[in-house]
This record gives C-alpha cells, structure tokens and sequence, in this order.
C-alpha cells in the first residue's frame, strides 16, 4: 500500500454529483473485451466423446483451479472462447501459452500456425469465422495443461504487467467509479466462506467471476473508486477476508463503496428469499418482506463495521443501504432498521426510466413506434422517473444521507411472453440507437443531479442487446460514442462533473 490520496476518486468527488459504471459481467459471448488475454473469459470446459451427442462426454476431472487432469479414453475438453455476436473481436496472430505437458488444439476461427517453443504457439485468427475453441485432447497425469493464455495480437509481451485491453481503459476513463456487481456474479452468490472467493489461479474469470484483486488492479490503474457488493451468505469471517483483500489490493487510497449483495427486495434472486428467512427467524418483522428489509439494513451495518474495522475506520468508506427506487417506503424501513444500529453514509436506488411492456400492451406499444415512445417517455416516463428521485431523497435528506443510483439508465424491455415477439424486439432497439435517447439521457442525468442525486453508476457498459433488454450503453468493443447515442451522452455528462 502506498497510503497515497487519490486526487479524482476521493470521498468528497463521490458524494457530489458523479458518474460511474455497472461493467458487463464475463462470459464467453460478452462483447465488451476487458482483457487481452481472452482465455480469462472462456467458458467452462464442455466435454466430449467419439460417438455421442454434443456435449455428452463423461465427467470431466478437474484440478482446483479448474484445468482437466484426465481424459477417458477418445474424450476430450474444449470451450469457446471470442463467442462474439457478428464476430466483432480481433482478428490477427493471437499467442497460446501453457504449462505442463499434453496436446492442445486451437479450432473454429483460430490454427495454429507455428510453435514458438514450449506451450507457446502463433494462432492465425480470423474473427469472421465466428468463436476461437480450444481443445485439450491430452493430458499428462501429474503434470496436466494448466495456465492456458490466449492473448490478443501485440500484446504477448505486456500481458503479465497490464492485463487490460487500453481502448477499454480509455473508454471509460471518465468515470469516478464502477460498479462490480456483475463481474462478482453477485446475484444468486453461492460465496460462503474466505476460500469461495475466485481466485487469480482460475482457469477462467466467468464460472466464479473476477478476483477481487483484479477489480483492485482496475481500481488503480484508473483512480476509480470500486463500488463492492458483499455476497449476502458470506460470514463475518469472509467479509473480513474480502475487506482484507481490498484494503491490500488497492495501492492509491481510493474510497471504496460498500453494498450488501444487489436487490434484496427482488424475489427473482436468492439473495431476497435469504434475507426473508433471515429476518423472520431472528423476528424482525410479521411480515416475511418486512422482515427482510429489516434484516437488510442490520446485515449492512454488520458488514459495513466489519470494512471499518479494517480499514481503521470509515474515511475512505461509502456505507450504502440499498433500497427500491419506485418504492421510497422501503428505504425508510431500512434505513430505520440499520441507522438504530450504526451509522452509513448513503442510500442507493436505481431510478430507471421504466417501461416495461406486458404482452397485453404489445400492440399498443407497436402502435407508438418509434416517435410515440420518444413522446410517451418526455410527457410520462421521465416525470414518474424524476418523482422517485424526489422521493427517496426526501428519505434521505431526513436520515442525513446521500442519495446514489447504483443502477440507472432506460429500462425498455418486453416482459414475459412480449420478450418473444421480434417486432417489439426490433422496435425497442431502434429507440436505443435513436439520437433522441441520447437527448433523453442528458435530460434525464441532469434531473439526477438536479434533484440531489449524488454518484450515479450506469447500466451497462457494452453488451450486445436482445430480447432481454438493451441494457449495453454500446454494444461492442470496436465502437466510438459517436455511434452510440447512450455512451455519448453518458460520457459528455461525466465530462462536466469532473
């Protein structure tokens, strides 16, 4: 730890109007590139056999890390790598690198074209041809392929210092802080105890998401400031541990912010039925949904205290209480709930422009087409939108707390049975990549900071949209702000909070 005070990225800058980021989380077919080691986002490895359907290969033997120690006789491993919608990644000569001994394949839109020496291979890639497969089709017993790279063109000989790919750096740098929520795989955490936690041996970052000290590593190469989500079945002992972790990790003093796991009034998470069963068995409330947010504000305070224990105290700590944005009568029961047993310093919303269409609105919504929407947003989404604001606020203001997004941006998306239907899949996209979403995301960050709205992080940074939203703010890694209405607009607002 250097002990240095970050100048863009400090208390202060965070509890004043500011702009932050949810990134993407990792998978095999995110098209946002954080790494240029591309094997960190592979998927988990899928097993074969001569003669039975895809897939259906005997239960693969793995070391802890993840890496197969055994094959069964004509089995082998592999998994996609680069699995990018339209092929948007880089082409060009990629570099495989490995320990230990066996035979390694690379197919699909890589070949090997030369080895170089010892587990390190050239691949020709040719991104047209859609996803890289890496195959492990033998493996010596006791010393099995292990640490297997994959690293983009031209960075072969970097890739160890800096594991970022820079125009992912660069794109947005003018943040204050992100959001880790996703590439922590938050939601639905299995996380227990201090040995859970991903580690930086993994054979990939997408089965158990990002170690905590690759998030650090961002943290300071940029000046962010890291907003954590602590699993919510994590024991004192390993939110002691993930405190630990940070507080080591982080090299520039930043201000870390501190949430307890992600929605946990959202009944599709198991995060929101733990937190129920919780609260009803310590009798916290009657009701099992009163009770769970009773048990959310007491959990919050436990873990915050936990974080200030290690950290020597709360300076360069942001406590936040998370709560439902349309519903401000939640954050008073939380904020109740935690400030009788200790202190934070903020509650946390994600203030979505909503328009979520049910199937009996499909056809009134095709109806609208583009114009429409744009009209219905100005005269109704955004005013509901502003008023929510003004609420949690009010709740806020009275507790001595400041008011955060820790999601926010358009919410435009088919609900049920209206996910399935293409043209309102089409429709909603069109008003994504219309200028006039860029118009009504100015309109919409300037009512946030109108209204007391303090950081606010953005959801997402790039992903591909479909019928389960259009939550990437652009789409692909290759693209500029110039192309993507919500990124512009996004990034010249973070321009004037600086």
């Amino acid at each position: 730890m250097l002990g240095l005070v970050a100048t863009a990225a400090d208390r202060d800058e965070l509890l004043k109007s500011a702009a932050g980021i949810n990134f993407s989380g990792p998978t095999d077919y995110a098209s946002e590139l954080p790494f240029v080691d591309v094997f960190r986002t592979s998927r988990k490895w899928i097993s074969q056999t001569e003669g039975a359907g895809w897939g259906q290969g005997p239960e693969l033997e793995l070391d802890p890390s993840g890496y197969v120690t055994r094959l069964a006789k004509d089995a082998w491993a592999e998994t996609p790598v680069c699995n990018i919608e339209s092929g948007r990644y880089p082409s060009g000569i990629y570099t495989l690198m490995h320990d230990g001994s066996g035979r390694i394949e690379i197919g699909g839109a890589g070949s090997i074209t030369k080895q170089n020496g010892p587990g390190n291979f050239s691949v020709k890639v040719d991104a047209s041809r859609g996803p890289i497969w890496v195959r492990i089709r033998e493996v010596e017993p006791g010393n099995h392929i292990h640490n297997i790279r994959l690293v983009m063109p031209g960075f072969e000989g970097v890739y160890q210092d800096n594991p970022w790919r820079p125009d992912f750096l660069a794109m947005w740098s003018l943040m204050k802080a992100f959001r880790s929520m996703d590439w922590q795989h938050t939601n639905n955490s299995t996380i227990t105890n201090a040995d859970d936690f991903p580690s930086m041996d993994d054979a990939n970052w997408t089965e158990h998401g990002l170690p905590l000290e690759v998030i650090c590593d961002f943290a300071n190469r940029t000046n962010q400031s890291p907003w954590v989500c602590v699993p919510h079945l994590a024991t004192d002992e390993a939110v002691r541990h993930m405190a630990t972790v940070i507080h080591e990790s982080l090299d520039r003093g930043q201000c870390i912010v501190v949430e307890y796991s992600n929605e946990v009034w959202n009944g599709q998470f198991s995060q929101c039925h733990h937190v129920q069963e919780r609260g009803v068995e310590l009798k916290l409330a009657a009701k099992s949904w009163e009770a769970g947010w009773s048990y959310t504000g007491k959990r919050s305070i436990e873990v915050f205290k936990i974080f200030e224990d290690v950290f020597g105290g709360a300076e360069r700590l942001i406590r936040v209480l998370p709560s439902q944005s349309a519903n401000a009568y939640v954050a008073g029961q939380i904020v109740q709930a935690a400030l009788k047993d200790g202190e934070a310093d903020a509650i946390a919303i994600a203030p979505y422009m909503g328009m979520n269409v049910f199937p009996e609105k499909i056809d009134e919504t095709l109806a609208l087409g583009v114009d429409g929407i744009f009209e219905k947003a100005r005269r109704e989404i955004l005013p509901e939108t502003i008023g929510h604001i003004r609420d949690n606020y009010r709740v806020a203001e009275q507790n001595g707390l400041a008011l955060m997004a820790y999601e926010a941006g358009q919410h435009f998306v088919g609900i049920g049975a209206a996910m399935d239907n293409e043209k309102l899949t089409k429709l909603l996209h069109d008003v994504n990549s219309d200028d006039r979403m860029g118009d009504l995301y100015r309109d919409y960050l300037a009512a946030w900071q109108d209204n007391h709205g303090r950081l606010i992080c953005l959801f997402a940074s790039t992903g591909t949209w479909s019928k389960y939203g259009s939550w990437g703010l652009t789409q692909f890694a290759d693209e500029d702000s110039e192309s993507s209405p919500k990124l512009k607009a996004v990034l010249d607002w973070a321009g004037t909070t600086q």
